[in-house]
């Protein structure tokens, strides 16, 4: 994003928030909030700012940080959060399959006359 990129998204968050301000050194904000998001296209910072302002709890105007990464619906988080649950299920059970010893010579021999005792 470049500084007039920067720059359209101060306008359109002072038209989402009224109360945003850039402040008496509006060249320092403006070069501060840059160096954020200097590797954001403004596409991503605008949909981010679209989501943002979309959501009922956010009453004050994000900061640069709250546009750089895509922000998460619920059911991608949903989504995210049981990926992860599955992926450590499946390393659990990776770890327990590593760990796990065969029965003794023992033990197969008493299962072998349990069998043969129930085929009489």
């Amino acid at each position: 994003m470049n500084k007039q990129e920067v720059g359209m998204l101060f306008d359109r968050i002072v038209r989402f928030y009224p109360s945003f301000r850039v402040g008496e050194d509006k060249r320092a904000m403006l070069l501060d909030w840059h160096q954020v998001l200097a590797d954001v296209d403004v596409h991503t910072a605008m949909v981010n700012l679209e989501r943002y302002t979309a959501n009922a709890e956010n009453r004050f105007a994000p900061h640069p940080g709250a546009l750089k990464k895509p922000l998460q619906t619920d059911a991608e988080r949903y989504h995210g959060s049981m990926r992860a649950a599955g992926e450590e299920t499946l390393e659990d059970w990776e770890r327990m399959r590593a760990l796990a010893v065969g029965p003794s010579d023992e033990q197969r021999e008493r299962v072998r006359k349990l069998a043969k005792r129930d085929e009489r």
